[in-house]
């Protein structure tokens, strides 16, 4: 994948639960679904609506979250793609 957590899954989860949002208090009110709360656990990607939500949750911006590991070979084919598509 080219999209990694910054540390893991369940390192979100342990900041949620220190903002107050323990496992309980997110199921008790719906804020997650089980299979979110799954996937953090086995460090496994959440939806771009989750991420967004989780974000909301604990005040901060997605790079706390995730970060993009495409290689660097990669993102100069990219470039080299799109400039030869101008």
């Amino acid at each position: 994948n080219m999209i990694k957590y910054v540390t893991s899954g369940e390192a979100v989860l342990e900041m949620l639960k220190k903002k107050g949002f323990s496992p309980i208090i997110i199921r008790k009110h719906g804020l997650l679904s089980e299979s979110t709360l799954q996937n953090l656990r086995k460090n496994k990607m959440i939806s771009i609506d989750t991420l967004g939500k989780v974000c909301d949750m604990l005040e901060v911006t997605p790079d706390i979250i995730i970060y993009n590991d495409t290689a660097k070979e990669e993102k100069e084919k990219l470039k080299n793609i799109s400039k030869g598509v101008k």
